[in-house]
């Protein structure tokens, strides 16, 4: 069994996280975009082990993962409108029960405006970066990592 990856629209009794990451500025195959691919699969992975991997008595806690690079990234070829991609992630947002925000270089509009529907929604964020300096504004509502 593996880490289910969900379609916002879909139905779930696991619990859900989302990973947010910054995507407007990685349109071309930078080192930037390879990095975010990296950070979102290693989050991936992690939350798969300690969720399905490595329990006892062969038990698990799947838990359901929507990642907005895998389903609207503005490199896709998928016809989405930015109302469709606003609806997408808002909608997987709400089916939510966690975020995990990657900051890279203080994010994006993007991540920032994912952040604030998890504050209104008040499910815990977790704000990764390995920049040194976090916003104070950042650090006021998130656990920041």
């Amino acid at each position: 069994m593996t880490a289910t990856e969900i379609q916002p629209s879909a139905v779930h009794d696991d619990p859900r996280i989302y990973l947010a990451c910054p995507l407007t500025c990685l349109t071309e195959n930078t080192s930037r975009r390879r990095q975010i691919n990296s950070d979102i699969a290693t989050a991936k992975r992690a939350i798969e082990a300690v969720t399905v991997g490595d329990r006892l008595a062969e038990e698990s806690w799947p838990v359901c993962v929507y990642a907005p690079i895998d389903y609207s990234a503005p490199w896709k070829q998928d016809g989405l409108s930015p109302d469709d991609v606003y609806r997408k992630n808002l909608d997987a947002i709400h089916a939510s029960d966690a975020l995990i925000a990657f900051g890279e270089n203080g994010a994006s509009a993007g991540v920032g405006q994912e952040l604030e529907w998890a504050i209104r929604l008040g499910i815990p964020i977790l704000y990764l970066t390995a920049d040194r300096v976090v916003s104070r504004q950042i650090q006021g509502q998130c656990r920041v990592a």
